[in-house]
């Protein structure tokens, strides 16, 4: 994954299902797509890596490159491209 895609994320928004929430990434082309399906907690904030970092992600989807959290983690510090706030 290189800057250019992470410029075309538009936003990250956590949509309220039955069981918690959903977390999509919404592409400035309008595509939505699924990094996290089942959330039991809306995240405050997401970081998008260069390289997948998410071993629980399955598939080859964007999903692979993001974790949930508020800080930037130090082991992959290098491969850091963006962060989002949830909406």
């Amino acid at each position: 994954m290189n800057t250019e895609l992470a410029s075309m994320i538009n936003r990250i928004q956590a949509i309220e299902t039955p069981k918690g929430f959903r977390i999509e990434a919404v592409l400035e082309s309008g595509e939505v797509e699924v990094i996290k399906q089942n959330s039991t907690r809306k995240p405050t904030m997401v970081q998008l890596y260069s390289i997948g970092v998410n071993g629980n992600f399955r598939g080859d989807g964007l999903g692979n490159n993001f974790t949930f959290s508020k800080s930037i983690d130090s082991y992959y510090k290098g491969c850091h491209l963006k962060s989002f706030l949830v909406s």
